[in-house]
């Protein structure tokens, strides 16, 4: 027991002058948060007329076609794979880690929402979301994936090249 007790002692004692107690003060400053800023190769069209606002089919394919916007789809992973509006990135409530990323962009960032259809939810949870989070141009697109593919426009994913 004696021999544990002083080898205890002896592993303490050598631990702590390889590793000191004391925290040393930063030298410098933390280094803070760089958010990123999306450039767009122009403003939105859109004027916003309040923060989320509703836009029609056309006015999200005037968006969209203009690529003033980011697009977030607040789908499941998989239908955002299988099928998607041209550029959307994913980020869904119903799945946080989709979340994360946003985080990093600025509050300034332009973005157009959408999910499956006027049905669906995600996208007026994920609006709010994003209007909670300090974002102040939201644009929210409520016909959804659906009533843009029933238009015929562009899609990117797996079933693209299906049709």
């Amino acid at each position: 027991m004696k021999r544990l007790v002083i080898l205890g002692i002896i592993i303490l004692v050598v631990g702590s002058a390889s590793f000191p107690v004391v925290a040393a003060p930063f030298k410098t400053p933390p280094q803070s948060i760089q958010l990123k800023v999306i450039d767009f190769p122009s403003t939105p069209s859109i004027t916003l007329r309040s923060n989320p606002m509703i836009v029609s089919l056309k006015e999200a394919k005037q968006l969209v076609d203009e690529k003033s916007v980011l697009v977030l789809d607040a789908r499941s992973t998989a239908t955002h794979e299988y099928a998607r509006l041209p550029g959307a990135k994913l980020a869904t409530t119903g799945e946080p880690d989709t979340l994360k990323w946003l985080t990093t962009l600025s509050s300034s960032t332009p973005v157009l929402i959408y999910c499956g259809s006027k049905s669906c939810k995600m996208s007026s949870k994920l609006a709010k979301y994003m209007e909670q989070s300090g974002f102040k141009h939201i644009y929210l697109f409520e016909g959804g994936f659906s009533e843009w593919d029933a238009a015929g426009y562009p899609i990117d994913g797996s079933r693209k090249g299906t049709n």
